[in-house]
């Protein structure tokens, strides 16, 4: 229930495709580690799932979580998508909000800076930092943590403060992320950044 009554949105789909493969990851192992958008479900096949699902239940849902089998901007047509539902809400007189979950690294393509003003929360899973960082989220080998950090200075201002944290303390084996020192580091990081 951290997300309240909830309508998920998948863009994405099996194979699983992200730019991680997180240790912890409920959705199983990354296929696809990845940072290239492509089209993996068009525009219009989610929307005719959406309004099928409106048809069927109505408007049930006090939030609309973008996120599924993967980062949700390897699809290049998810603000699309994002767009037609936010219109649809407003419509509808509808008080929803529009989250959506990404590792964030493509925040800054041209084709995603459209989504923004539809969107209520960015969510962006940072479950370590330093070494343990590549440990736990598994990126390929040419991505490094201090990438993200740039992306998310980058914002604009006003962007920026939809950006949410998302921190998941974990154990898995010997390995662990919830020392002290790597709240405080975390803490310190998204400080400065100003998320």
């Amino acid at each position: 229930e951290c997300f309240d009554t909830s309508l998920f949105i998948d863009p994405i789909l099996l194979p699983k495709r992200c730019i991680y493969d997180c240790v912890f990851c409920p959705l199983g192992k990354t296929i696809y580690k990845t940072n290239t958008p492509t089209l993996t479900i068009s525009h219009d096949r989610v929307i005719e799932d959406y309004r099928e699902f409106i048809v069927e239940n109505g408007y049930i849902f006090k939030n609309i979580v973008i996120w599924g089998y993967g980062d949700p901007l390897l699809n290049y047509q998810t603000p699309l998508f994002v767009n037609y539902v936010k219109e649809d809400l407003r419509q509808n007189n509808l008080d929803v909000k529009i989250l959506l979950r990404t590792p964030g690294y493509n925040l800054l393509n041209e084709w995603v800076k459209p989504m923004y003003e539809h969107l209520d929360e960015i969510i962006i899973p940072l479950n370590s930092t330093g070494s343990n960082w590549r440990i736990i989220m598994d990126p390929p080998d040419n991505i490094k943590f201090i990438d993200l950090l740039n992306t998310l200075k980058k914002l604009d201002r006003r962007y920026r403060r939809i950006v949410s944290i998302e921190y998941t303390l974990l154990r898995f084996n010997e390995l662990n992320n919830y020392s002290f020192e790597q709240v405080m580091e975390l803490i310190s990081i998204c400080k400065n950044i100003g998320v």
